[in-house]
């Protein structure tokens, strides 16, 4: 479906857009990176789609805003670039928006193991999604390459109810989500304290 986009400006008549799909490899590169050396791996990916947007003239330097749409895209991590002038490589003039399209929606909770149980539903419907695959990461830095890696943990399969709980004890974890073509990754840490000593 098409995704709906405001856009805040000021004192501009139109603004060009570059979308980029991009891997979680990939965007762990450009986030980790500023500057110059961002821009030099931005510059080197391809480009998924281009356009540009007419906005409104004011005629006044008070910031306006409106709403607009994003085509339908397939499921996967995107990189939404905007800019002043058509070519943001060579001015260098630019800012960026990172999202993700998915039909995967979760919602987090403590059980009583102090375990974190993530129930998984279809964002359309709502409905449970039972057999989705979640793999569990940690974050670890890996000195030689300066950068922060996942390693696995393990793998576990959502139930009927949609819910799966996690593999990581007393550690913290991130977790990515499949199911079938759709992948979701937000990035997001969680923590598992594990089940409290029973007093004796």
């Amino acid at each position: 479906r098409p995704a709906l986009m405001k856009i805040a400006y000021s004192n501009l008549e139109r603004i060009h857009f570059t979308l980029i799909q991009i891997t979680r490899e990939e965007k762990d590169r450009i986030f980790s990176r500023y500057g110059d050396e961002r821009h030099d791996i931005l510059r080197q990916l391809s480009t998924f789609r281009n356009w540009s947007e007419d906005l409104p003239d004011q005629e006044d330097y008070n910031q306006h805003a409106l709403e607009t749409t994003i085509d339908p895209l397939p499921y996967g991590e995107y990189l939404l670039l905007f800019s002043r002038n058509r070519n943001w490589k060579r001015d260098q003039e630019y800012d960026m928006l990172n999202f993700v399209v998915s039909r995967i929606g979760f919602v987090s909770r403590d059980n009583e193991d102090r375990n974190t149980d993530f129930l998984l539903m279809d964002r359309e419907t709502g409905q449970p999604l039972a057999g989705v695959e979640a793999t569990f990461f940690f974050r670890e830095y890996n000195s030689p390459k300066q950068a922060y890696e996942n390693r696995p943990i393990g793998t576990a399969v959502s139930d009927e109810r949609g819910i799966v709980t996690s593999l990581a004890s007393n550690r913290g974890f991130q977790v990515r989500f499949r199911n079938g073509q759709d992948v979701l990754f937000t990035g997001e840490s969680y923590y598992n304290y594990g089940r409290r000593p029973t007093p004796n």
